[in-house]
């Protein structure tokens, strides 16, 4: 599986960024390959977490559980 990027969010603006463009540590990296986490494990991200509803935050978490996978 190849596990590049396929395109970058933002974090700033929330927009996503394709190719063509100089990346910053602002950007989050999108992937092809699907995280395959059930609705559980999703709620059990959500409520452990004090993100105070930081969108940003929470995607990163999820990206953090289903890589444990």
């Amino acid at each position: 599986m190849n596990n590049e990027p396929v395109a970058w969010i933002d974090k700033n603006t929330g927009k996503p960024r394709m190719e063509g463009f100089i990346q910053t540590d602002y950007d989050i990296p999108l992937y092809t390959h699907p995280a395959d986490l059930t609705d559980e494990e999703i709620d059990e991200v959500l409520y452990s977490m004090d993100w105070a509803y930081d969108p940003v935050e929470f995607a990163r978490a999820i990206l953090r559980k289903a890589s444990e996978k």
